[in-house]
């Protein structure tokens, strides 16, 4: 305030350099199952996180195969088409998920990588 008259205009706002920056998000239970939470809509997607939160509490740590099957239960058509792919194609990596011996596209996908590996 170099004038005379800039008391008249009150306290200037801080310069952008003096604002607080915003703290990162803290952790949330869900993190870890991110990538397959997303194939469900929102209101399913909250029920899962709620029954994840509170099986936490009770002393449950799923691994992340049991929320997929979870997920997997909750999605229907188009995307749970899209959780299958996800899991089958091998987004996921052997740490976290083994796919049913039982689901058809698995039969599929191990017959084409022996026919890949053997040719």
């Amino acid at each position: 305030m170099d004038e005379p008259f800039d008391w008249l205009l009150g306290p200037q706002p801080p310069s952008r350099s003096q604002q607080p920056t915003a703290a990162p998000a803290p952790p949330n239970i869900a993190d870890p199952y991110a990538d397959v939470l997303r194939f469900l809509d929102e209101p399913r997607r909250r029920g899962v996180i709620t029954l994840l939160a509170v099986g936490f509490y009770d002393g449950w740590r799923p691994t992340h195969h049991e929320v997929a099957q979870i997920v997997r239960s909750h999605c229907t058509g188009k995307a749970r088409r899209s959780l299958d792919r996800y899991l089958v194609n091998g987004e996921l990596n052997a740490n976290y998920i083994v796919p049913s011996v039982f689901d058809p596209a698995v039969a599929k996908a191990v017959a084409a990588a022996v026919r890949k590996a053997t040719t």
